[in-house]
């Protein structure tokens, strides 16, 4: 009990002093804003569908978006994508929301050892091909698509939610949007601590070997969420 008040209270303390990320970013946070938009009929039509919260889901996929937008126009995937397929091993970011084949993976296997609580996510736990290297190349023409990554993303707060339901009836609303990110951003499928360990940790944009400033994704998200009106 005392280690989850002192985990509120340091949120509480570090949201008074969140940095301005339209003015860190400037056109890419500008630039996001409206690229989320049009995204929004479909997260919002899949969140209904599945009942999720689509403001969170909005915060938690945000920064990928942002970030997808910074690399877009130097990022090139084509040799990573054939060892992918060929072996099995090459792993790296794709799409708008910046998945990884992994990150994927491990939501198809999670859900499919529980068909009948994720039955509603046939599609995304079929596949035409039945060879492990035909399976990996359809599931990289899935993640270059944005709709079938907002599909997983709607998995991806199921699970989370399933896994830990006291955060969603219990913790308040930073609490929430900010554990959901740090569990898409590092890893949603280790136990609580170690996503509370890692939400105010600074690896964003380019992850902790690459010398430019780094923000905590958590922090993006969440103001992401307080002025979502505005964006």
């Amino acid at each position: 009990m005392l280690y989850l008040f002192t985990i509120s209270l340091c949120l509480g303390i570090h949201s008074l002093f969140l940095p301005d990320f339209p003015a860190i970013f400037g056109k890419q946070y500008e630039n996001s804003c409206l690229n989320m938009k049009e995204w929004d009929q479909e997260i919002y039509t899949l969140a209904e569908k599945y009942s999720s919260d689509p403001q969170i889901i909005r915060a938690v996929l945000f920064p990928e978006l942002m970030r997808y937008g910074m690399i877009r126009d130097i990022i090139e995937t084509s040799g990573l994508e054939l060892v992918y397929v060929s072996t099995g091993e090459a792993d790296f970011s794709i799409g708008p929301f910046q998945m990884k084949p992994s990150f994927a993976e491990k939501l198809e296997n999670y859900a499919a050892k529980k068909p009948h609580k994720y039955s509603g996510f046939i599609d995304l736990l079929r596949y035409q091909s039945t060879d492990p290297q035909g399976i990996r190349r359809e599931r990289i023409d899935r993640l270059q698509s944005g709709s079938f990554q907002i599909l997983y993303a709607i998995l991806f707060y199921q699970i989370v939610n399933e896994r830990f339901p006291e955060v969603l009836k219990k913790e308040s609303t930073e609490f929430q949007v900010r554990f959901f990110a740090t569990a898409y951003n590092h890893d949603f499928l280790v136990p609580r601590r170690e996503i509370e360990n890692y939400m105010n940790r600074a690896f964003y944009p380019f992850g902790s070997l690459n010398n430019k400033k780094k923000y905590i994704y958590s922090d993006i998200s969440w103001y992401f969420f307080l002025h979502r009106a505005s964006c």
